[in-house]
């Protein structure tokens, strides 16, 4: 999910306004989870705080989204009702049926299917822009760079596991604070 980051009205504190350079290192503040099911509204919170909304709180986003069943298009939903321009890249497009074996999801499954499926048909009328694709490493590469835009990347993290056992290579992708983007060997 790709949020523009110029809209920040003012610096976050102790880095430069979002998207004045070419490459940014954008000062988002941490927002810790307080359950295991609010990962993704304390990244909304985290995002909304980047760009300048200071009084974003996680329990008010909790109450916007009353569900602890939280699925990404919930996001797009909590960014766009505070004002954020908000480009969704998925893969699925609607509820994954995949997702009924995994434990997080498999109790809520048959609602969920149909509350997502539901806010993804809403979503172009509420001004939310969905592309069936996923994002290859030179674009991602690309807007990150350009500094105009706050990402909420949702991975698994077992997915992941590769790229620790891999070495630095320079030039080849940058490691910071837990986050990566890796190189193309």
């Amino acid at each position: 999910m790709v949020a523009p980051a110029a809209q920040a009205a003012s610096a976050p504190r102790g880095g430069a306004a979002l998207g004045t350079r070419a490459s940014v290192r954008h000062a988002v503040p941490h927002v810790r989870q307080a359950f295991n099911w609010d990962c993704g509204l304390a990244c909304v919170c985290m995002v909304l705080r980047a760009i300048g909304r200071r009084d974003a709180e996680l329990y008010a986003l909790r109450q916007m989204c009353p569900t602890t069943s939280i699925w990404t298009v919930d996001l797009a939903f909590l960014l766009r009702r505070h004002g954020v321009p908000v480009s969704f890249l998925t893969v699925t497009l609607g509820a994954n049926p995949d997702f009924e074996n995994e434990s997080f999801y498999r109790e809520n499954m048959a609602e969920d299917c149909t509350r997502v499926d539901a806010l993804f048909a809403r979503a172009a009328a509420e001004g939310i822009t969905v592309e069936k694709r996923s994002l290859g490493e030179g674009e991602l590469l690309q807007h990150m760079l350009g500094g105009r835009h706050v990402f909420i990347v949702l991975v698994d993290k077992r997915k992941l596991s590769w790229y620790r056992t891999r070495p630095a290579r320079a030039g080849g992708g940058a490691a910071e604070s837990g986050g990566a983007v890796g190189g193309d060997g």
